[in-house]
């Protein structure tokens, strides 16, 4: 694919305004107890895979994406 510095800039900037839409959006509503909770909660039970064996995925569960990707990543530049 072709990046030029113009496309990478043009892109940039609608990521901006994207990202500031929402940010805008999210600063009218009003903070809620679920806003305010759920982020550390999910912080809390990801972390529950380095200390609670049972959380823990096993390394070739975890290896498969990695591997599937790379395999298909150079398949993909093959092909240019």
């Amino acid at each position: 694919m072709l990046s030029t510095p113009l496309i990478t800039a043009i892109v940039s900037l609608i990521g901006l305004a994207g990202v500031l839409a929402w940010r805008v959006r999210e600063g009218r509503s009003a903070v809620t107890l679920k806003k305010i909770v759920m982020p550390p909660l999910g912080m809390a039970t990801g972390f529950c895979m380095f200390i609670v064996p049972a959380f823990r995925v096993p390394w070739p569960g975890a290896s498969a994406p990695f591997s599937s990707a790379r395999s298909f990543r150079l398949s993909a530049a093959s092909h240019l």
